[in-house]
């Protein structure tokens, strides 16, 4: 078998068992355990462990084990009445060309070089049977697990920081531009479970946030993207009824029959979907178990991580005739500089996609020296989960200027920053209009003041320098904005300067939603000279050392009465007065110095 041969497979499968059964096709799931080897106890992951479960739901096996015919054989077993009931399953593993030999995982990751030429992917398939098929195994004792599914959905809800809130009408949604799940109220359902069911198939829907694990989730309702999302959630709890029975609302089936037709279509056109749905369940799935505390930390990054399906104790087994000598059906598939082996090799090695995350997101900004240089794996993990955040803006600004953004629909540029949340934000999404975007693109003219020259790679860094400004201060000329001088330049020399209009309203997604509104974004002339004054009109919110030393925003021409601001913590927030928030944050930073035995500083000096 081949890994085109495996995908049409597993394809045929789903799709006829969607065709025959439609929403039903997951009753059978419930309270099942994870599919695992009876020999080594390695759980089966991905494709493999959504394709066994699906097998054995529709086989009746309850026994979640399985092994291969060499691992039968070597345990002393026998197989009885197995004729036609192996099931294939796929091995990855990294493979060094010119040493001729395997590598683990561990080793390949380290690579920096080589990828696609020494170093290349390789799958073995190998025929496994289900436990219920074996004489001489051991009896299979089934996990006890007794999770209250709604001490589940709480836990979640609360750990994973998603309100649910029970105003959704006769509707059950997730709205990921609040970030917020809305549903009927309890008594709506047929059940408590059912209303516990459902928070929990939203709550999957969350864990695709941007500051989570970052899907598509623009797709409006009936698109193709919408449709893949929840067949991603669908599977998700499939994955997560190893924990929980599967009960399903009628309201919840009747409004998801539509996209049954829709899943079949696009993943017979596209088999690659349906593993790139199941891979994206199995990380939701692990996101939640983590948040439930269901497993611990390492298994999470584990699954997070991803690599692809390897069970590296048959890597050191014979060649493959060997294998096919010993009751083994394998085919070695090599991975080579193809188009369609490199998008294997990246989708599948979680290391290299974060490099690819961050080099395309600092192309669209045109960055000439990449950021991680001297950043471990971890630090690039984190930063590449919020290039994809900045990426998706980015999208946003390119389909705006392209004319493919609905009519009066804001651009969600980010969720407001921490820093910003500290000066008295609410913790709501940023927006602007596109109008705005365009007025801040256009070609500086003196007879249009909100014309403001930026490029649109200037645009696109927004979401990420939002999160660490030079200086934030109160307008000087509008008491409902606020100021964020950004920590660059544009193509002028100018530092560029964002005003917003806190907790306020936006449209996105045909909602009207609370919003903290961008209403400008320019370059700031005499830019010296405008932060005095924010430090003298007591306007002065934060400023940052670093940032405002690389943009010679100081030093400063202060009268030798005016207190100095205090760099890097927060000087007041937003319309407090300045002295008592001063007052306050020399009580705060003196029983700090205090707690660790150090002499409290005289007033910063500038």
């Amino acid at each position: 078998m081949r890994r085109k041969e495996y995908r049409e497979k597993l394809v045929e499968e789903f799709t006829r068992l969607l065709e025959e059964k439609e929403l039903d096709w997951k009753k059978e799931w419930g309270g099942r355990d994870i599919p695992f080897n009876a020999k080594t106890g390695s759980v089966y992951k991905g494709s493999n462990r959504f394709y066994l479960s699906l097998i054995a739901a529709q086989r009746g096996y309850k026994d979640p084990r399985w092994a291969t015919f060499r691992q039968i054989q070597a345990e002393g077993w026998r197989l009885k009445n197995a004729k036609g009931q192996g099931v294939y399953v796929e091995y990855w593993y990294p493979y060094d060309i010119k040493e001729g030999k395997n590598l683990t995982w561990q080793e390949f990751y380290k690579l920096r070089d080589g990828i696609g030429d020494r170093y290349q992917l390789r799958s073995r398939y190998f025929v496994v049977f289900n436990a219920s098929l074996i004489d001489g195994i051991t009896p299979y004792t089934p996990e006890k697990k007794d999770i209250p599914v709604d001490e589940l959905v709480n836990t979640l809800s609360r750990s994973m920081d998603v309100e649910i809130r029970n105003d959704g009408g006769d509707r059950a949604y997730y709205s990921p531009s609040e970030d917020k799940i809305h549903l009927p109220i309890p008594s709506d359902f047929n059940s408590s479970y059912a209303y516990n069911s459902t928070a929990l198939h939203e709550l999957t829907h969350a864990t695709g946030a941007g500051h989570r694990l970052n899907r598509n989730m623009g797709g409006i309702f009936g698109s193709q993207e919408y449709a893949f999302e929840e067949l991603v959630a669908e599977i998700s709890s499939c994955f997560m009824s190893s924990y929980l029975e599967i009960d399903q609302d009628e309201k919840h089936i009747e409004n998801h029959k539509a996209y049954v037709q829709s899943w079949i279509n696009v993943i017979r056109e596209k088999p690659e979907a349906l593993s790139q749905a199941i891979k994206q369940a199995e990380r939701a799935t692990a996101y939640m178990e983590y948040k439930a505390e269901l497993i611990p930390k390492e298994t999470y990054n584990e699954v997070s991580r991803s690599a692809p399906n390897v069970d590296e104790k048959l890597l050191d087994t014979p060649q493959p005739d060997a294998f096919a000598a010993n009751g083994y059906e394998t085919v070695e598939t090599v991975i080579g500089e193809t188009r369609d082996g490199l998008s294997r090799l990246y989708r599948d090695n979680h290391y290299l996609q974060d490099i690819i995350t961050i080099h395309k997101y600092e192309q669209s900004i045109r960055r000439d020296k990449s950021v991680i240089a001297d950043m471990d794996e971890t630090q690039i993990s984190e930063y590449a989960r919020k290039c994809q955040v900045y990426l998706d803006f980015g999208r946003q600004v390119d389909d705006c200027l392209e004319g493919k953004t609905q009519m009066r629909e804001a651009l969600q540029v980010c969720m407001t920053p921490d820093i910003m949340q500290q000066t008295g934000f609410q913790a709501l999404p940023m927006h602007m209009t596109q109008k705005h975007l365009r007025d801040c693109m256009r070609e500086k003219d003196d007879s249009q003041p909100h014309y403001h020259g930026l490029t649109i790679e200037e645009i696109k860094r927004l979401p990420e320098e939002l999160e660490k400004p030079a200086v934030l201060a109160q307008s000087l000329s509008r008491e409902d904005s606020v100021i964020a001088i950004l920590g660059y330049r544009e193509k002028d020399g100018l530092p560029v300067i964002v005003s917003v209009v806190p907790n306020g309203k936006a449209t996105y997604h045909l909602e009207r939603i609370d919003s903290n509104f961008i209403t400008s974004v320019y370059g700031k002339e005499q830019i010296q000279e405008y932060v005095q004054r924010f430090i003298e009109n007591e306007r002065m919110l934060y400023i940052n050392k670093e940032k405002s030393q690389e943009l010679a925003l100081l030093p400063l021409r202060l009268r030798q009465d005016h207190p100095a601001p205090a760099f890097d913590t927060i000087i007041k927030r937003i319309n407090e007065p300045v002295k008592e928030a001063q007052a306050e944050n020399a009580i705060r930073n003196a029983s700090i110095k205090n707690a660790k035995g150090i002499q409290p500083e005289a007033a910063l000096k500038i």
